[in-house]
């Protein structure tokens, strides 16, 4: 069954370099820092602890890792996501960006989806629609399409052509800003139109003020509990079956997080498309269902270990233990967490999705080093 197993993977890294017409580029030293300064790429996927895209990528871009920055044009769509992203050059297509803190000072000729803690948008323009969510979001930029926004506090200091849609605690019309369709605002307070503006009628509604009990309601739910427990029991099997391999998937996830974040967010998204482009072929099919298969065992032992991993580093940091620890305790205490993180709109599921491709990224790095392992040990 281990041997079946690292011939799975070893296919999936190997197909995942050749079979596709993309190009991959990862870290090119210890570091995990990953620096593209010239080449001629078509649709490029790259990550690692850091990335910098330092030259045009005539296709589609997709990048992750702690920060990334993107300072050349991309001629088709662009994927990012990372603890800071910086987006200064042109996106011919899409833009598609999630991070911690979140910056686009380039154009982007069609849509962008942003989302993060702050959200800076201060490109010339945004040729479609605009849907961001988060903290803190700045639109500078002038929007040729529909605007959709949920945030805490929101500054719109641009020309808009389209409808907007904004639900957020604070809502700003700078003194730049030029709105000339509808503006629907679900809010605390009325807006706050400063001198210059020129904006159309706001339908403003009244955004009550949830109560903290009411706020807690969906946590005792009985489906909400069944969820628990099925996740406790499922996290007790692998600590009691693969508690070894835990702990070492555990201690790379603490050891190299940005690195891992990097190769996980570029697994999630290269190894379906891998798998898709074996499917459409005849000599590809076995592989591909071997691929399948391993992928979604793959996504269930990631999503276990997620709350080990989130359990331990809480209580790393209570206890002040130089190690992580990985038993039934930091289980239990990572999968209540982890839920009532989930809890929080937006923030709540960027957070959790990062630690899971965190712990994604992990298993990618032991299962490399096991099969080069075993390959020197025959």
């Amino acid at each position: 069954m281990k041997k079946i197993t690292l011939l799975v993977f070893a296919a999936m890294f190997f197909v995942a370099g050749t079979a596709s017409a993309a190009q991959f580029v990862g870290p090119s030293g210890n570091n995990g820092n990953t620096v593209i300064r010239e080449g001629t790429y078509g649709d490029l996927y790259t990550g690692g602890a850091s990335v910098a895209v330092q030259t045009d990528v005539g296709g589609d871009l997709f990048a992750g890792g702690g920060s990334v920055v993107v300072s050349k044009n991309v001629g088709a769509d662009l994927f990012a996501a990372g603890g800071n992203v910086s987006i200064n050059g042109s996106v011919g297509g899409d833009l598609r960006v999630a991070g911690g803190t979140v910056s686009v000072t380039g154009d982007v000729n069609e849509d962008v989806l942003a989302a993060g803690g702050n959200v800076l948008l201060s490109g010339k323009k945004i040729g479609g629609d605009l849907w961001a969510a988060g903290g803190n979001i700045v639109a500078d930029s002038d929007i040729g399409g529909n605007v959709l926004i949920r945030g805490r506090e929101v500054l719109i200091n641009g020309a808009i052509t389209g409808p907007v849609d904004i639900v957020a605690e604070k809502l700003t019309f700078g003194s730049g800003s030029r709105v000339s369709g509808t503006i629907t605002y679900k809010g605390s307070s009325e807006a706050v139109v400063e001198t210059g503006a020129v904006v159309s009628q706001i339908k403003y509604e009244k955004m009550e003020t949830k109560s903290a009990g009411k706020s807690l309601v969906p946590i005792f739910t009985i489906a909400f509990l069944i969820k628990l427990i099925g996740m406790f029991l499922g996290v007790l099997l692998l600590l009691k079956l693969f508690r070894k391999c835990v702990n070492n998937l555990s201690k790379t996830s603490y050891d190299s997080p940005w690195k891992s974040f990097g190769l996980g967010l570029v697994g999630i998204i290269l190894t379906p498309i891998v798998i898709v482009l074996l499917f459409i072929t005849v000599i590809g099919l076995y592989i591909a269902l071997g691929l399948l298969a391993a992928f979604a065992l793959a996504l269930i032992a990631v999503a276990l270990l997620t709350p080990i991993f989130a359990g331990g580093l809480i209580m790393k940091w209570i206890r002040k233990k130089e190690e992580i620890a990985t038993g039934w305790r930091e289980a239990l205490l990572g999968i209540i967490v982890l839920a009532l993180i989930g809890l929080i709109p937006f923030i709540g599921w960027i957070i959790v999705a990062a630690i899971f491709l965190i712990a994604f990224g992990s298993l990618i790095t032991n299962m490399k080093r096991t099969i080069m392992e075993t390959q020197l040990n025959s």
